[in-house]
């Protein structure tokens, strides 16, 4: 018998309660998903089969490989779940699609977990594929990490590179704006094409 019974009681109920909770956005999420849901992720194969509104693993290698076949692209790292005063409004999936096309580029739209599957009711609807970071690309299951690599691995930074030194512009969620598979720079916001505008 403990000889502190009340500390013990409240490390068990502690435990039965962090056991009972859902916590999203600390990993992939995957296994959140419906048996339906889970349907529409895919194991990437070939960029030329992809089907609009389906989800396929990506990783840095394939991105790279795909970008330097566009003239213009935008790349958007989807995060529905920030909720800093810092983080961007993120706009709807339909929203980044017609802007993308507005502007004569191809968007790939790479969502940094599953959870957008769940909350974003036009990924149904969306006229293009849908990625989503492949994390076992890094052996990583925690989000904060896996994100960061990618992100690193996608401007041309070392891998593990830390957040405090890449420039500040590159921290947020944000669209990415490439040349072939040249970043050349950041959209903050839908209303912000100067760089866009200024590509052939």
């Amino acid at each position: 018998m403990s000889r502190y019974p009340i500390f013990t009681c409240l490390i068990i109920i502690a435990a039965i309660f962090l056991s009972s909770c859902s916590i999203e956005g600390f990993t992939n999420d995957y296994n959140k998903l419906s048996k339906s849901e889970k349907s529409l992720v895919h194991k990437m194969t070939c960029f030329d089969s992809l089907r609009p509104g389906e989800v396929y693993r990506i990783n840095p290698v394939m991105l790279k490989e795909e970008l330097s076949r566009h003239p213009k692209s935008l790349v958007s790292l989807y995060n529905v779940g920030c909720s800093s005063p810092s983080c961007p409004v993120v706009p709807t999936m339909t929203e980044l699609a017609q802007f993308a096309d507005e502007h004569d580029c191809h968007l790939f739209l790479i969502m940094t977990n599953y959870i957008p599957i769940r909350y974003c009711p036009d990924i149904y609807s969306v006229s293009i594929p849908i990625y989503v970071i492949d994390n076992k690309y890094y052996r990583e299951i925690r989000r904060y990490k896996y994100e960061r690599y990618f992100l690193n691995d996608m401007i041309g930074y070392p891998t593990f590179t830390k957040y405090k030194d890449i420039p500040e512009e590159y921290q947020f969620p944000r669209l990415f704006v490439f040349e072939g598979d040249s970043i050349v720079g950041v959209i903050k916001d839908l209303s912000d094409t100067h760089i866009i505008d200024q590509l052939p």
